[in-house]
């Protein structure tokens, strides 16, 4: 299995390329790829990919896209939201700000709901998708069909 991570030109020539050779394994890629009009474009390459990807990507794609949101920037979105809170509420402190952002509980973003972990990260829930019959579908969901 090739790992391929990335988003756009070269990205798309690098999986191009793998199956052009003839490489008939699967490919991962990261969420970049669950975006539909890349399946639709390259349908000869959807049956080699799965994409892991956010659980809330779907909620993201039908809540923002519409307004302009790209699925590319989904994560972009609600760190800039909590930068500029954060910002906001510690009237530039730095340090102040970094203790507010790590105290996070229960942020309701674009994503879905998350809480800062001790770790200084979130954690977000994600899923393996693959592209059947015109739509991503989690595998397991395929794998329960059989």
């Amino acid at each position: 299995m090739f790992w391929v991570v990335g988003y756009g030109s070269n990205s798309f020539i690098t999986l191009n390329q793998l199956v052009s050779l003839g490489y008939k394994g699967l490919i991962m890629t990261d969420y970049s790829y669950a975006w539909t009009g890349f399946y639709k474009m390259n349908p000869e390459l959807a049956q080699h990919i799965l994409t892991v990807s956010h659980v809330e990507t779907e909620n993201f794609r039908k809540n923002f896209k519409p307004k302009g949101g790209s699925i590319i920037g989904m994560h972009l979105y609600d760190s800039a939201l909590v930068m500029a809170d954060a910002y906001i509420k510690c009237n530039g402190d730095t340090e102040k700000m970094a203790e507010y952002i790590n105290n996070i509980k229960d942020y309701e973003g674009a994503q879905g709901v998350w809480t800062m972990r001790p770790t200084g990260d979130i954690y977000i829930p994600t899923d393996v998708v693959r592209w059947k019959d015109g739509d991503l579908v989690p595998v397991d969901s395929e794998s329960e069909e059989k």
